[in-house]
């Protein structure tokens, strides 16, 4: 028989596969492991938004920089260009068009 999806994340499944007095031990200590993985969770949030924030608040007297720091949040860095291309490629016509395909 295929588990379900929500047996797989589950404690029962597991302590009912453990016979003996194990069961208990092996519960407990997987509840403290997701307890501190919360915790450990919610303290990156917490770093990474005061850090945002800090960054923000230090570069608002600076648009490019502020903006700089706004496009690294978002994930929208500038792309290094590709070192295969060079510039007198382009400057080719017909050719500089045959590098880019």
């Amino acid at each position: 028989m295929r588990p379900t999806r929500g047996s797989t994340t589950s404690v029962a499944p597991l302590a009912r596969s453990v016979a003996g007095s194990n069961v208990d031990p092996l519960v407990r200590d997987m509840k403290q492991w997701r307890s501190e993985l919360r915790c450990y969770r919610r303290l990156t949030r917490r770093k990474r938004a005061q850090f945002w924030h800090a960054s923000v608040e230090e570069q608002s007297s600076s648009p490019r920089r502020l903006w700089r720091s706004i496009d690294q949040l978002i994930g929208r860095e500038k792309q290094a260009g590709s070192p295969d291309i060079l510039a007198a490629d382009l400057q080719d016509g017909d050719a500089g068009a045959q590098v880019l395909k």
